[in-house]
């Protein structure tokens, strides 16, 4: 070996070891905080009113977002947010509306952030006509006590958790992030996702419409009363205990399985899975295509 390689060696592990040394300083010294090493501002505004609220729209990029009941007959919107990307809120006509302001330069995008916005939203129970939300990246979770005519959800790569009823119709989109539905009505119910999963657990429904990529579509104890449709590529479709007037099920490399709570006609094609189903009876319709996936059926 050169002798300037050994130089230029030896030099790099005794900076590795100071620079390993300086921040394992630094870290006691913050008592392992990360947080602490972050280079941008949280502030925390809070907006409250006591008009009644009828419709709510919100409009944001990375913030979580959170509906929660409050005992109170006060609305209140806290927000948990960057210095330089705040949020307006305005309280018109019934209408509710959260909007994101980003007052950021170029050069604040270049920064160390360990923590993430958040909007928390207290309203008292009671029905609402509509739910608006676009989102980027952040987890929005409704709250179970809320009852909504109409509610239509659009997030990239947040998850959705979603308790409410919506009861003409909810439409909820996402590309990554999961859509979490429990112990909710809804007069008819879209949602999309590409390899997020669904999950519907203890849900009643007049229709359901379901299409996604990669992502699995899991039902439990979900009645639909009239149509269901699913699509799925490459992602599982799984039933317990669940059922629809209708079923029409396609997957490509799929597998559907599961138990339904009443007989139906069954019409199944396969290429190369297994199919196993019980025999026709006249209380509906079910329908799977699917390419290579196992198309496995019982009736509780």
């Amino acid at each position: 070996m050169k002798k300037l390689t050994k130089i230029w060696l030896i030099t790099g592990i005794v900076l590795f070891f100071v620079g390993a040394a300086i921040f394992l300083s630094t870290m006691a010294t913050l008592s392992w905080d990360f947080r602490a090493l972050s280079t941008v501002n949280y502030v925390k505004n809070t907006h409250t009113n006591m008009t009644p609220v009828q419709d709510i729209t919100i409009i944001t990029s990375t913030a979580d977002i959170e509906l929660i009941f409050t005992e109170t007959n006060i609305n209140e919107v806290v927000c948990h947010e960057l210095s330089n990307v705040t949020h307006s809120v305005s309280f018109t006509d019934g209408h509710l509306v959260i909007k994101e302001k980003d007052q950021r330069k170029w050069y604040d995008h270049i920064s160390i952030n360990f923590d993430s916005p958040r909007i928390k939203i207290f309203l008292p129970k009671a029905e609402y006509r509509a739910l608006n939300i676009e989102t980027t990246t952040g987890e929005i979770v409704i709250a179970d006590e809320f009852t909504f005519q109409e509610m239509n959800i659009e997030v990239s790569t947040g998850d959705l958790n979603i308790y409410a009823d919506a009861l003409d119709q909810a439409n909820l989109q996402t590309s990554t992030g999961d859509i979490t539905i429990k112990n909710a009505n809804f007069g008819a119910l879209t949602v999309n996702s590409s390899t997020g999963y669904v999950k519907l657990a203890n849900v009643n429904c007049g229709n359901f419409t379901s299409s996604s990529s990669t992502g699995n579509v899991n039902l439990s104890n979900t009645v639909i009363s009239r149509d269901m449709h699913i699509t799925s590529n490459t992602g599982n479709v799984s039933f317990k205990d669940s059922d629809a007037k209708s079923i029409l099920i396609r997957t490509t490399t799929g597998d559907v399985t599961g138990s339904l709570l009443s007989g139906k006609i069954f019409s199944i094609k396969t290429s190369t899975g297994d199919i196993s189903h019980p025999e026709n009876t006249n209380n509906g319709t079910c329908v799977i295509t699917t390419d290579t996936g196992d198309v496995l059926i019982s009736v509780n």
